[in-house]
């Protein structure tokens, strides 16, 4: 089950938003460890190094997710 916010759901403001190959992000570490990642990405991590890589994507995801909020708010009230 993906738990994640799709970047279409904020038009042109989510394009900027860290995603998996889904076009899913996640605002937590467990939704990282559990993306539709390139089987490539997590090649050489051990499994500590792939726990704070995800926290710090997670992290990333958020204020990413604050900007898209932000701006599509903009955008919204703009065309009242």
């Amino acid at each position: 089950m993906n738990h994640g916010i799709h970047k279409s759901n904020f038009g042109l403001f989510g394009d900027q938003l860290p995603c998996d190959l889904d076009g899913y992000t996640y605002t937590t570490q467990q939704g990282w460890m559990n993306a539709n990642m390139d089987a490539m990405t997590w090649c050489g991590y051990s499994a500590r190094e792939k726990r704070d890589e995800c926290t710090r994507m997670a992290r990333e995801a958020r204020a990413a997710l604050a900007l898209a909020h932000h701006a599509l708010d903009g955008w919204r009230n703009s065309n009242r």
